[in-house]
């Protein structure tokens, strides 16, 4: 498991549904979607954000085969579409 971070509220809904959703990977100009290893690093990726409304979740997704260093900071970019599981921080 990975995990990553998206709007609670939006999330929160999808989640709510009971149908599993995606998280979306590298696609085009999309770069992926923020991947980190740990809930704390997600954590801190939201503070620095200054993204309040913001959440940490987790993802049905492996570090190695999944994600790849960001190009544009420290954190990593999701490769492939993979299943959020469940809200897991703030």
């Amino acid at each position: 498991m990975i995990y990553t971070v998206g709007n609670r509220s939006n999330y929160d809904k999808m989640l709510a549904k009971g149908k599993p959703f995606l998280k979306l990977g590298k696609d085009g100009l999309y770069p992926g979607g923020f991947a980190f290893k740990t809930v704390l690093d997600a954590a801190m990726a939201i503070e620095q954000f200054g993204k309040d409304e913001w959440a940490v979740y987790e993802v049905d997704a492996d570090w190695e085969k999944d994600t790849v260093p960001s190009e544009t900071g420290w954190w990593h970019a999701l490769v492939n579409n993979s299943i959020v599981i469940r809200r897991v921080g703030k």
